[in-house]
């Protein structure tokens, strides 16, 4: 299956009223295959981020405990992992964050949503679980934009991406909040 881009923006959410027009005008001008629009009001499009399956690995694991600096076992010994019950090393509960950040990027990163990303900081970022992540896991995200709103000058960006193995199962789902500073 090729990779699609899509973003799934709920019915009613509002933009900006100066990017309404080009909100409109992407969307109109917009050849991908299977686009829709959600909101008709705001016109933006509707992203479904399908990557190919990201497979989770020992190495990736532990190249990434070590770089946050967490010694646990569980990410890195096979043997502890099993003995608590796991069939492999698990991953840290930040991890997702590498697969979360990949699939969010088409959404995000879609010129018709009008984010300058010079003025973008990190507002929030959250997992919840169904079950850990563990080596061997091969899975695939789906990123939604969940809500878009303006406090004061600035605009917040939040999205929601569910990992599952390539075989359906959820494994978890992660909240991200991009926080657009404005300019006055």
């Amino acid at each position: 299956m090729p990779n699609r881009r899509a973003v799934i923006v709920p019915p009613g959410l509002k933009c900006r009223p100066a990017l309404r027009e080009r909100h409109s005008l992407v969307a109109a001008t917009d050849v991908r295959p299977k686009i829709t629009l959600a909101c008709q009001e705001c016109k933006h499009r509707n992203y479904i981020t399908r990557k190919k399956p990201y497979e989770v690995s020992r190495v990736k694991i532990a190249d990434f405990a070590e770089a946050i600096g967490d010694p646990n076992p569980l990410y890195t010994d096979a043997s502890a992992a099993q003995a608590a019950g796991y069939p492999d090393v698990i991953a840290p509960p930040t991890f997702p964050i590498v697969i979360t950040m990949a699939a969010s990027r088409a959404a995000i990163g879609d010129p018709g949503l009008g984010i300058n990303y010079a003025m973008v900081v990190h507002g929030e970022q959250r997992f919840t679980y169904s079950r850990p992540l563990h080596a061997g896991d091969v899975v695939v995200a789906q990123s939604t934009i969940s809500g878009i709103r303006e406090v004061g000058s600035m605009t917040m960006v939040t999205t929601e991406t569910e990992i599952k193995t390539v075989d359906g199962e959820h494994v978890c789902t992660g909240y991200g909040t991009l926080v657009e500073r404005g300019s006055g």
